[in-house]
């Protein structure tokens, strides 16, 4: 096994800051990825290529379908 795999009984406070700075990166990429693929963004980018209405429904609808599973 690699050895920065195994786990530690205790971690110092430059593995906490840096395991934070990397959750708030991770968390700052997720959110963009959000943004880009849902809501405003994509119907205007819908819209630019020359989708119909009903196209620009179904995309809007793909969120919350996919929730129910």
């Amino acid at each position: 096994m690699i050895n920065w795999l195994k786990s530690q009984e205790t971690i110092t406070e430059k593995q906490v800051k840096s395991g934070l700075r990397s959750l708030v990166i991770d968390g700052m990429c997720s959110q963009v990825m959000g943004v880009f693929t849902g809501g405003a963004f994509l119907v205007a980018f819908a819209l630019l290529l020359g989708a119909s209405n009903k196209t620009i429904g179904l995309l809007a609808a793909i969120g919350p379908a996919t929730q129910i599973l």
